[in-house]
């Protein structure tokens, strides 16, 4: 089984999943930190109560591949989708471990941003620099919608995400 995971704390995490659901991602019998999983296919949907950059429990759970549904930050306010992995080359000052870097899912990674680049949207597209934690042994790929509150609050850009 594979998972896309975000955060109760994350406005676009949550609105990537809420249009996931839309999608058919549908309740099944189970829970995580006290809150419904979803299922669709081999992926489940699961929400945590955590900061994704400082989840490094999501190392217990028992998947081959993970998702994470997250916001971007960024001083420049740029309206951005974009794709990363979690690692630090240097400080670890965003959770995760200091000079190192987690296990990519490269080939899922990279089928998402082939399809973002199609976006049409007024947000720039972009593979970003692996700059946070968690530190995850699980294979994984981060995608994001950012670059403020205003964009993260964004449906329609969370509904595409949720497409790629």
């Amino acid at each position: 089984m594979k998972a896309i995971i975000y955060s109760s704390k994350d406005i676009a995490g949550t609105n990537i999943a809420e249009a996931l659901i839309e999608k058919g991602f549908e309740l099944i019998d189970g829970v995580f930190e006290g809150n419904p999983i979803y299922e669709k296919g081999v992926w489940n949907l699961i929400q945590t109560e955590s900061e994704l950059v400082y989840a490094e429990h999501l190392n217990k759970l028992d998947y081959n591949e993970i998702i994470f549904a997250s916001r971007h930050k960024a001083a420049s306010e740029k309206p951005t989708l974009t794709a990363h992995v979690c690692g630090n080359f240097g400080p670890a000052d965003l959770g995760g471990l200091q000079k190192t870097l987690s296990m990519a899912s490269a080939n899922t990674m990279s089928n998402i941003f082939r399809e973002m680049v199609d976006y049409k949207g007024e947000h720039e597209v972009s593979l970003e620099v692996t700059h946070h934690g968690p530190f995850i042994e699980i294979p994984h790929c981060w995608i994001e919608l950012g670059s403020c509150e205003k964009h993260w609050k964004d449906k329609q850009a969370a509904d595409f995400l949720a497409d790629c």
